[in-house]
């Protein structure tokens, strides 16, 4: 008798478990009965123990486990819950999983009891929780190892209780698996039970749950396995248990008891107050899709073949629908038609088969369920299954409906898609063929193009012909080009294209790094020039700052002319550099001109006036000595970047530029070009005129205006005068001969002035003129002082040696005496003294010294201006000339004092070092193309030969000086008398010794 009662009771729970697609029956958590307002905590599994234990009645722990297990350890009896919250997994809504608690099977897992006596109401809320791992055996009547819920309220929604195992060996002993509840209203929403399990001796047991005494609400829970006999999933041994279930007014279905599974065998225990069975005596459910009823009825029919029902619930036939075209059902209960496969066509309604769909005609495709089959377009054709159009591939075409694509001849092609051919690049149309377009030649069914260093011009399919025949020394074709025509051939790196030949790039100044260069692309270092953008002569500039380069060789503004050395209107040349006239050139010019004519007047009269005074021992001749060493000196040290054409290093470069002022070439340094067109035709007559008038002068008003002492300083003058320009001078004659010509029809123009075209009259005249200069000034001058000397032979040189034999045979004389007495003799001459500015420097023997120091620095700054500037010839007769001087200043030792002779001897040493340095920078940069880092070393050099030298003669002019003054002072002490006597004794001695011992003691002494 208890097996029907136990069939009212559990009937409706299988019945709801059974049905997993009925729509919610149960109230969410906010529909719950008990609503109240709840504060929130989000914590850590590391956190949730402790923060539930802290949290007030009525507060929300929400639990973000993050995969992490609680692991139920600290207590036997279970987590005690003990005043109404909500737990709740955060993880279960946002992932799907449940937070664990486990209890590790040795213990009980939770322990919910309220004792709360805050006043706070409301129930004990567990939201996707997993129980898990409780395990508890005892002796006990009452064993727990899931969760024990004693006088409390609980609501568990979407939880899980599972794996925990309970027993007890008391004869009278109950136990409980998953869940023991003791006077306690319970609901159980959507809560699962599996793998739980509990033992008895007397069977007082349920695995899943124990009902002592309470109320048990259970709503869409799952038991894993169903309800089986044994063991029991739920034991009610006071309580009362309620399965509520429902389903929608007036839905057509069958009774409930028709729709459950039937009950395992076996009975249910249930003790106590017979649980409520809380729902209609039958239940409903619509008809499934493809099916429909009538009102009352009992079962539900299958849709016909041909027809189909998409809708749950169908009521009559009419909710039945056709099959459309395209469409068939071979089946009954149909929920949706199959369609026609891809490929086929139907325009048959309510097809009951398949056979109805008919294959597309070649060219045709149809998609899934068409009626009807669509051609493919030119161009297209139908892919494997029909089911649409491939579009041809490049190099294939179709015409409509075509069920193919077909190949294009040999030298067409196609685009993809394409419905027609044509001839595919690099074919082109050829007495209605394809053949081979220029820059190509046929290779094997195609079209190749030539390759490098060949072209082809015409159309065909003939082969290309060789660059280097058409362009001599080409082996290359541009690459971004076809090679259409001989244009396209180019020459390699390295190498320029002149019209019709390949060249070698200029050595210096271009950039010749690519391939495919021409002249007129071929780009100009800075400080490089050429005549014109076809040029292939590259020119380096005197002033490198002035010429830009690139392609066209263009000038800074202000600069213009060959090699960017002349100036634009409104500027003028200074210094080598075009200097705007607006910015106060014209007033620099005419103050210039004026300073520097008062400061040579000045310089000339204090020089003479000082050299007209009488000797007053061998010492004073040092000044006159030093003067002249020391400004031949600078005065060639100052040409020879010019000369040479070499470019110094930044510090020895500086310093030449510095001592250009001591040539007095006023005309270059200061901007006259704004005052007056003066080129160096104008220069040359300047020079020239102004000079030779000044000394014609000096001697006409010497002779018949002055008087002598007057005289004698105007003469000093003018060969002061005369040793400080002739230098200059000669340079202007000299460069009126060397030009330059260019290349092209460009011309040719004098190499100190680009102005002055050499091949003109004018210039020959001039030429003419220079000629006859060389005559008057570098050659006749030095000469004409020759002559004034050797007229005054005997008298520069009153027997030098005779008297050196009488003093040498003296013990208490010296060779210094018979000088002394020698120039002695030489100043008592009135008639001599207007040429002490030639001869004064030097022993009365050597009267003839200064011609050969004169035409010395004539040659090193304006006579190497004939020779190849820059030359093996320039350099060679530069250091022969400075090793022959050098050799006749130590052998003869021309001057007065050993001072003047070391210091000259220094002098001669430094500008042979300043040649050597600058053949070696030469030589650096012709290697490197300009002025190479290598030669920071000579620089360095040659600045460090300067000071060292001027060093050296400064201590030497110091200690000369220290020698005068004791000198001085010992000619105050030695009586004239004793000069007297010296001077007879001496003419004895010498008639008595032989000449050749003589001469002897004088070699002697010397050394």
């Amino acid at each position: 008798m208890l097996y029907p009662f136990l069939l009212l009771v559990f009937l409706p729970l299988r019945a709801t478990l059974s049905h997993p697609l009925d729509p919610p029956l149960l109230p969410s958590r906010n529909q719950s009965q008990f609503d109240r307002t709840l504060s929130t905590v989000a914590v850590s599994t590391s956190a949730v123990r402790s923060t539930v234990s802290a949290a007030a009645a009525g507060d929300t722990v929400l639990w973000e486990a993050a995969g992490e297990v609680l692991l139920q350890n600290w207590v036997a009896d279970g987590w005690w819950l003990k005043r109404p919250l909500s737990l709740e997994c955060s993880d279960k809504e946002a992932t799907g999983e449940r937070c664990t608690v486990d209890a590790g099977g040795s213990r009980m897992v939770l322990w919910i009891e309220n004792t709360d006596t805050s006043g706070v109401t409301g129930p004990i809320e567990l939201i996707g929780l997993r129980i898990t791992g409780g395990g508890y055996s005892t002796s006990a009547t009452t064993t727990v190892c899931g969760i024990l819920i004693l006088n409390s309220d609980v609501v568990m929604t979407d939880c899980e209780i599972t794996s925990n195992s309970g027993s007890t060996t008391h004869p009278g002993g109950s136990a409980a698996g998953g869940i023991y509840i003791e006077a306690s209203n319970v609901e159980l929403n959507r809560v699962s039970f599996s793998d739980n399990l509990a033992t008895s001796p007397a069977e007082f047991h349920g695995r899943d749950i124990f009902g002592n005494t309470g109320v048990v609400d259970m709503r869409g829970c799952f038991f894993e396995g169903g309800l089986e006999s044994q063991p029991t999933n739920i034991f009610l041994a006071g309580a009362q248990a309620t399965f509520k279930s429902s389903c929608e007014a007036g839905d057509v279905g069958v009774p409930l008891s028709l729709e459950l599974p039937t009950l395992n065998s076996g009975t249910l225990n249930i003790v106590g107050t017979v649980a409520s069975y809380a729902q209609d005596s039958s239940s409903c459910e619509p008809c499934n899709h493809g099916s429909y009823s009538s009102q009352f009825a009992q079962h539900c029919t299958l849709c016909p073949t041909g027809k189909f029902n998409e809708l749950p619930g169908g009521k009559s036939i009419a909710a039945c629908l056709n099959c459309t075209a395209g469409y068939f059902s071979a089946t009954s209960g149909t929920v949706t038609c199959d369609g026609c496969p891809a490929g086929t066509s139907s325009t048959v309604i309510a097809a009951s088969t398949s056979f109805v769909c008919a294959t597309c005609s070649p060219g045709f495709f149809s998609q899934l369920g068409s009626s009807t089959c669509t051609s493919c377009t030119a161009g297209t054709y139908p892919n494997f299954e029909k089911s649409g159009c491939t579009p041809c591939e490049a190099g294939k075409y179709s015409g409509d409906e075509s069920s193919s694509c077909s190949t294009c001849p040999t030298g067409k092609s196609s685009d993809a898609a394409a419905s027609s051919c044509f001839c595919a690049p690099p074919f082109v149309e050829s007495d209605g063929g394809c053949a081979c377009g220029p820059g190509y030649y046929f290779d094997g069914g195609a079209c190749s193009r030539c390759d490098n260093g060949l072209f082809k011009s015409v159309v065909g399919n003939g082969a290309c012909v060789r660059c280097d025949l058409f362009v001599a020394g080409s082996t290359a074709t541009r690459e971004e080009v076809l090679p259409t025509s001989e244009e396209s051939c180019i020459c390699w790196f390295g190498e320029v294209l002149a019209t019709d030949r390949c060249l070698d790039c200029p050595p210096e100044g271009t950039e010749c790094a690519e391939t495919g260069l021409t002249l007129e692309s071929m780009k100009l270092q800075p400080g490089f020039w050429r005549t014109s953008p076809s040029s292939i002569d590259v020119l380096k500039c005197s002033n490198e700052a002035a010429c830009t380069g690139n392609e066209n060789s263009t000038c800074l503004p202000g600069y213009r002319g060959p090699l960017c050395e002349l100036c634009e209107d409104g500027f003028a040349l200074s210094a080598g550099a075009c200097l705007s006239c607006e910015d106060g050139g014209v007033p620099t010019a005419i103050w210039g001109v004026v300073a520097t004519l008062i400061i040579l007047a000045l310089a000339a009269w204090c020089f003479a006036r000082r050299r007209v005074e009488q000797l007053k021992s061998l010492a004073d001749g040092n000044g006159l000595s030093f003067t002249k060493t020391g400004l031949s000196y600078v005065q060639i040290l100052a040409t020879l970047s010019s000369t040479l054409l070499v470019e110094f290093g930044p510090y020895f470069g500086s310093l030449t530029k510095i001592l250009a002022a001591f040539n007095l070439d006023f005309v270059s340094f200061l901007p006259l070009g704004c005052v007056t067109n003066m080129d160096h035709h104008s220069r040359l007559l300047m020079y020239t005129l102004i000079v030779a008038v000044f000394d014609v002068s000096c001697v006409v008003i010497r002779q018949y205006v002055l008087s002598r002492k007057a005289g004698q300083m105007l003469l000093t003058a003018a060969f002061f005068v005369n040793s400080l320009l002739l230098p200059q001078i000669s340079m202007t004659i000299f460069d009126t001969f060397p030009c330059q010509e260019f290349d092209g029809d460009y011309g040719s123009f004098l190499v100190i002035d680009k102005t002055i075209d050499c091949t003109i009259a004018a210039h020959g005249k001039m030429r003419a003129y220079a000629l006859s200069m060389i005559f008057v000034f570098p050659v006749g001058m030095p000469l004409f002082s020759l002559f004034l000397l050797r007229r005054k032979k005997h008298k520069l040189d009153p027997g030098q040696a005779e008297i050196e034999k009488k003093h040498l045979m003296r013990r208490d004389s010296s060779r210094h005496n018979a000088l002394k007495e020698t120039i002695g003799l030489r100043e008592e001459n009135e008639d001599i003294k207007h040429l002490r500015f030639l001869y004064e420097s030097y022993e009365p023997k050597y009267w003839w010294y200064e011609v050969l120091e004169v035409y010395r620095k004539i040659i090193l700054t304006g006579g190497l201006r004939l020779l190849e500037r820059g030359g093996g010839t320039q350099y060679g007769v530069a250091l022969l000339i400075c090793a022959l001087s050098l050799r006749t200043i130590a052998v003869k030792k021309p001057y007065v004092t050993h001072a003047a002779n070391r210091v000259s001897e220094i002098a001669s040493w430094g500008l042979m070092l300043t040649m050597i340095g600058a053949m070696v920078t030469a030589w650096n940069e012709r290697a490197d193309g300009k002025y190479s880092e290598k030669s920071g070393f000579t620089d360095a050099l040659l600045v460090f030969v300067q000071v060292g030298g001027l060093s050296l003669a400064v201590a030497i002019a110091v200690y000369e000086r220290s020698v005068l003054v004791q000198e001085r002072a010992l000619d105050k002490v030695l009586p004239a008398e004793v000069l007297v006597q010296e001077r007879a004794l001496d003419k004895v001695v010498t008639k008595v010794l032989p000449a050749e011992e003589i001469e002897m003691v004088r070699n002697d002494s010397k050394t």
